[in-house]
């Protein structure tokens, strides 16, 4: 698993890149936990590079979701693969977490 994060726009963007399987699972919620410490704008992450997603990560992406909200911040998910965005629907987290199919899609209320 890589990631990648561009503070350099509004919200902050993260790529993650590689597979999210239960190994990486701790380590994907840190670093997500980390990032919502250090900065008050929403959160938006890319899945474009990501080859697999496991049910532990699936519950980080849901744990980080439900701190910003907490925190009136948002999450969106975008660029998925399509089977990450099929692990996503059949898991119900886009019911709750937006999710679109390419960056230039996401809401200019959230990107900024």
């Amino acid at each position: 698993m890589e990631i990648h994060v561009d503070h350099s726009k509004p919200a902050v963007w993260v790529r993650i890149a590689g597979s999210l399987d239960r190994s990486a699972a701790a380590r994907l919620g840190e670093q997500l936990q980390q990032l919502m410490h250090g900065h008050q704008e929403n959160l938006i992450i890319d899945l474009s590079g990501t080859l697999f997603l496991s049910a532990a990560c699936t519950k980080a992406l849901l744990d980080t979701m439900l701190r910003l909200r907490a925190q009136s911040r948002r999450l969106v998910l975008c660029a998925a693969q399509p089977n990450i965005a099929a692990i996503l629907h059949l898991s119900g987290l886009t019911r709750i977490i937006a999710l679109v199919d390419h960056p230039q899609q996401v809401p200019i209320n959230i990107a900024t």
